[in-house]
């Protein structure tokens, strides 16, 4: 975890003025090590949090995991690759076969000690904090995403969506993402081209992970929407826009 932060710590150098750091899945603990003070806030999108002193695979296995959950092992090299069964099965079951192809293609290995690394005290301590929560995630427990939120005291949005919100959340009725989910301010979108948010987007960095992302926002925010040009997407006319309601309450 330590080379993703230092990739982090260098992105952020090289903006001027106030930003919003995302992370999904894994990145959430990148994310967390941006204490640069400008970095104003945090988004977590069905990421992990680890606080400090502890690791990314305790967070993840606190909960029991799904019955269709992938079973993960190390490489002779140490890095841990997703099963092809794991992408339909759990990773992004509400996905389309195209989408299903293109992330078995692109997937890219998370070394184990990245995950098993204590993590360093975490910036939403003392930053403003919004945390979209799964609702059907089969990978990161919806119940371990609510406390990490709720201890983070984060600002919560849950939706009915799996692990990939950025590929299988769209579309009901043509209007705002369904993952358009943070009202005031940091507001946020996922779109086909990756993650977007209100506000001049100024760089994106992707970890070590093939199932997570970090991206960068500048603030403050402005009232018109600007995509941000997502280096991994590869084919942006698969997604739509759509939105749905949104809601705080904890997973059964």
């Amino acid at each position: 975890m330590n080379d993703d932060a230092a990739a982090l710590k260098r992105v952020i150098a090289r903006t001027d003025g106030p930003v919003i750091v995302a992370g999904y899945a894994y990145a959430g603990a990148v994310v967390a090590t941006a204490s640069d003070e400008r970095v104003k806030a945090l988004v977590y999108v069905a990421a992990l949090a680890p606080d400090e002193g502890e690791t990314v695979a305790q967070v993840f296995y606190k909960d029991e995991t799904h019955p269709k959950a992938p079973q993960f092992a190390p490489d002779a090299d140490g890095f841990i690759w997703m099963p092809d069964e794991g992408f339909p099965n759990a990773f992004a079951q509400n996905a389309t076969d195209e989408q299903i192809a293109l992330s078995r293609a692109v997937q890219r290995p998370i070394a184990v000690k990245s995950i098993q690394q204590p993590a360093p005290a975490p910036a939403w301590k003392s930053k403003p904090t919004w945390y979209l929560l799964a609702e059907e995630d089969r990978m990161i427990n919806p119940k371990t995403q609510y406390f990490m939120a709720e201890r983070m005291k984060a600002t919560i949005r849950s939706f009915a969506v799996d692990h990939t919100p950025l590929l299988t959340a769209p579309a009901e009725d043509g209007n705002e993402p369904a993952t358009h989910a943070f009202s005031g301010r940091p507001t946020m979108e996922l779109n086909g081209s990756g993650i977007g948010g209100y506000g001049e987007v100024k760089d994106i960095t992707r970890d070590s992970s093939s199932w997570a992302s970090c991206a960068l926002w500048r603030a403050p925010l402005a009232t018109s929407s600007n995509r941000l040009q997502y280096e991994g997407a590869r084919d942006r006319s698969q997604y739509e826009r759509g939105s749905r309601q949104s809601t705080r309450r904890s997973p059964t």
